[in-house]
């Protein structure tokens, strides 16, 4: 009986906790100053001054990455998708390639910086729990972001970090 009042003491205390910093995060939802927003606009230049729209095709592999053991080494040695595709079907793996149009925002920061130096024709690749995916460049296009443009979003981006750290903060 005392565990069981002991335990319900400690979760009335959580909810009060959490709702104490929610209350807070909607009264104070971040506060980015102007300052950090510029300070983050610069040091991501592919997001915004120097991005770009890649056209490329893409291989999205759904095997998980037991399954595509060496896949990172195929495609450093390899010259075209279509070797990866034959690559990845001698394996029995489940892939589908496609043509897409991605902004930079849109890709993995794990490969943006790759993707800035890539030209047309080069190949990357990147690695996840549910599978892979494989890029070959087919092109790129300017497509830059004034940083008044992408303030908004960027205040964005912050406040809404600075809220999950406050709330991580909150419940440890």
């Amino acid at each position: 009986m005392l565990a069981h009042r002991s335990l319900r003491l400690a979760a009335a205390t959580a909810t009060l906790l959490l709702g104490a910093c929610s209350e807070e995060m909607a009264v104070h939802p971040g506060l980015v100053t102007p300052a950090e927003v510029h300070a983050f606009y610069v040091s991501h230049p592919a997001l915004f001054e120097g991005r770009r729209l890649y056209s490329l095709r893409e291989i999205v592999v759904s095997t998980p990455a037991a399954g595509i053991v060496g896949l990172e080494d195929r495609v450093a040695r390899s010259h075209s998708l279509r070797d990866v595709e034959s690559w990845l079907a001698q394996r029995g793996a489940n892939f589908q390639t496609t043509r897409v149009t991605h902004a930079a925002e849109d890709i993995p920061l794990q490969v943006l910086a790759r993707f800035a130096v890539m030209q047309p024709g080069d190949l990357a690749v990147a690695a996840f729990p549910e599978g892979a995916s494989v890029w070959q460049l087919v092109a790129t296009r300017e497509a830059p972001l004034t940083e008044e443009e992408a303030a908004p979003v960027i205040e964005e981006f912050l406040a809404g970090r600075r809220r999950a750290a406050h709330l991580r903060y909150a419940i440890s």
